[in-house]
């Protein structure tokens, strides 16, 4: 199976060939897809907005089937949270193998239809794992975090990560953790757009 510039929208449970797996995904290839999954309305205010993949939004093995040898190529996938360059969250991430990201974006966007801060658990092959780690042979190649828009959460994750550059836009005041002499954040560069917000 393939997709290929393909533009989806949802709420929860989003990916380019399955939202919620129960079985198998093997040898697809999803090419030039947009994904944006933002929360949904509920009585008090809003929810969801997670779980979105390249290839699946969220994957429940139960020890039987696999992701496995799929291709997600020049793509972007923005979530509020769990959301990753193959699959957004996975139950068990060793059922997740061989497997290959490229040229993607991942973005954070924990401003819209915001519902308080989350854990972004933002990942090149796999968004948020349950259970276990990462199964063996995924490869990730020019895929990145390319924003984080949020507070200090969003604000953490974003120091924290290793990559080349990243951008922050702030979405409230915010402050720098951490100790004398400590590196302010492990990429390279981070442009911080501080929309009027204090960092202090």
């Amino acid at each position: 199976n393939s997709s290929s510039k393909a533009v989806i929208a949802g709420n929860r449970y989003v990916g380019g060939i399955a939202g919620y797996v129960y079985g198998n995904i093997k040898n697809c290839v999803v090419d030039g897809i947009e994904i944006t999954v933002t929360p949904n309305k509920i009585a008090n205010g809003y929810d969801n907005g997670d779980k979105a993949g390249a290839i699946a939004g969220y994957f429940s093995d139960e020890s039987v089937y696999y992701v496995s040898g799929n291709t997600a190529k020049n793509f972007t996938v923005q979530a509020y949270r769990d959301l990753g360059g193959i699959v957004g969250c996975a139950n068990k991430g060793a059922y997740v193998k061989d497997n290959v990201a490229e040229n993607g974006t991942l973005i954070v966007n924990q401003k819209t239809n915001y519902y308080g801060e989350k854990d972004a658990n933002a990942g090149y092959i796999v968004g948020r794992i349950v259970n276990g780690s990462l199964g063996t042979g995924n490869t990730a190649n020019n895929v990145s975090v390319g924003k984080f828009i949020g507070a200090q959460k969003a604000f953490d994750a974003a120091r924290a990560l290793e990559q080349e550059s990243v951008v922050v836009e702030l979405t409230a005041d915010v402050t720098l953790k951490g100790t004398t002499g400590e590196n302010f954040a492990k990429a390279n560069t981070i442009t911080i757009d501080g929309q009027g917000h204090k960092l202090t």
